[in-house]
């Protein structure tokens, strides 16, 4: 099941740069899905950094 995600222009074009350099560094083609996904994967097993992310910035 898919579902939006609403994102600013900015975090759009930070999210393609990182999908174009992934792109050039591997040779692989990845999603903005299979990226974030993996973001959110490495937020979940490091939940205290993200939380002092949050909190302190």
């Amino acid at each position: 099941m898919a579902t939006s995600v609403k994102i600013d222009d900015e975090t759009k074009s930070r999210l393609e740069r990182l999908q174009t350099e992934i792109r050039l560094k591997t040779g692989k083609r990845v999603t903005q899905q299979e990226i974030l996904a993996r973001l959110v994967e490495n937020a979940v097993e490091s939940k205290a950094d993200l939380i002092d992310d949050v909190l302190y910035g």
